[in-house]
């Protein structure tokens, strides 16, 4: 399946491996698949949740952010903005700065240049000769704590039971005691459908049990902004429904999410915006529906009808 995206995505940097008749198909397809998707209320949604509009206080804002490795630049002036309870979907080939942008965003990579802005608290990077100066520098255990993130990967501790996994940062991160602790571990495990495997290793989890319980270590922890990582990308395909299933219940339940995701559908049915990245630059910030009914650019265009003939 991941093999399967790549090739996709492949052609989506090299237009000759789709012919002219195959795109037409793949557009129209498109056109007439978005016409389905369509649920009742779109319109009212999308309206309540204009990028463009100021009167929503942002719970986060990205402001020219830059970040180059070496001579490769990865995201070049990135710039957004995101209202508390805004689902927002990633969108773009592989190697498009997506998931650099998350790790940029709580500084798991730290940004060449530009603003990140986190619930009004604000760190400011300016490329030198040399080395990134960054303003606030003390600010960023603080988007650390107020942006959790789901890995591709599950990234649990072995040796921990899955309530220990769930505790651990609780106690040694936000300085919890142990029964308070297992109160907010429980809680999480339970919104995700796993606090009766509470007591089992990750050993004895299937893939997609031991992402949800990723996903409840990051739950425990209360952050502001929810970042998923192409979270089903490791899973085999008969696992990635029950995920996707705890990250709708989480948009619904008004959490605020950024999402990585190659799921499309998925993407396209839980997403207040879609933004798509393009060597590094956004190409369009737009609610789903006016993205897939009306692409900026000729690559939003094959990178659609792309998406379109793989799932097809």
């Amino acid at each position: 399946m991941a093999r399967d995206r790549c090739v996709a995505e492949g052609a989506v940097t090299d237009g000759s491996r789709i012919d002219g008749h195959s795109r037409q198909a793949a557009m129209h397809e498109l056109a007439q698949t978005t016409d389905n998707w369509a649920r009742p209320g779109d319109e009212k949604m999308q309206a309540e949740w204009d990028p463009r509009r100021h009167d929503i206080p942002p719970v986060l804002k990205v402001h020219e952010l830059s970040k180059a490795f070496g001579a490769v630049r990865i995201l070049n002036d990135v710039t957004f903005r995101m209202a508390e309870g805004e689902v927002i979907s990633l969108i773009g080939a592989s190697g498009s700065g997506k998931s650099t942008l998350l790790r940029c965003i709580n500084f798991l990579e730290t940004p060449t240049s530009g603003r990140i802005e986190v619930m009004g608290d604000a760190i400011s990077i300016t490329n030198r000769p040399g080395k990134s100066e960054i303003t606030n520098r003390a600010k960023i255990r603080l988007f650390r704590q107020r942006t959790g993130m789901v890995f591709q990967s599950f990234n649990l501790w072995p040796h921990r039971t899955v309530i220990g996994n769930v505790t651990e940062a609780l106690v040694y991160v936000l300085g919890k005691g142990w029964r308070e602790a297992e109160d907010m571990a429980l809680s999480a495990l339970s919104k995700v459908g796993m606090a009766e495997f509470r007591d089992r290793y990750p050993s004895q989890l299937s893939g997609g049990q031991q992402q949800r319980v990723a996903i409840a270590r990051v739950l425990a922890m209360r952050p502001k902004i929810m970042l998923f990582d192409e979270p089903t990308s490791a899973l085999d395909p008969e696992l990635v429904g029950e995920v996707l299933k705890v990250i709708r219940t989480l948009a619904e339940e008004g959490a605020t999410i950024l999402l990585v995701t190659h799921e499309m559908r998925f993407a396209r049915d839980v997403s207040n915006r879609m933004i798509f990245l393009r060597k590094g630059m956004l190409e369009q910030d737009d609610a789903p529906e006016e993205l897939f009914r009306n692409p900026a650019s000729e690559a939003v265009k094959r990178f659609l009808s792309s998406v379109m003939s793989a799932a097809a």
